[in-house]
């Protein structure tokens, strides 16, 4: 149980986690971001790197219901996303829902 609990709170974490680094990305694109703010940034997207790397590897392995090729769930979420099958579908879902909205080019699978 602890297990389950663990994989959805990292899941859910995932999220704003993006949401920080694209913001980050935004302002750096911008030519914004500062030496403190990127210093201070580093130990957030090491995180969220990590992080994603252990949700691709446990949840969206069950939740795609296939073994970890991709380091991240981004490189998964790639890989399915022009697929004509419930995998594609599902990969289409989460970019339209809760990624591209979020990333500088309006795109991100």
């Amino acid at each position: 149980m602890t297990i389950v609990l663990l994989v959805l709170l990292g899941t859910y974490l995932l999220w704003p986690l993006y949401i920080a680094a694209m913001s980050l990305k935004r302002v750096r694109d911008e030519g914004k971001l500062g030496p403190v703010a990127r210093n201070m940034a580093i130990p957030i997207i090491v995180f969220g790197y990590l992080l994603d790397v252990a949700v691709n590897i446990t949840a969206f392995s069950i939740l795609f219901v296939e073994p970890p090729r991709d380091w991240t769930v981004t490189a998964r979420l790639k890989r399915h996303v022009g697929k004509d099958h419930w995998r594609g579908r599902l990969a289409r879902w989460f970019a339209l829902h809760l990624l591209d909205a979020f990333d500088p080019s309006g795109k991100h699978i």
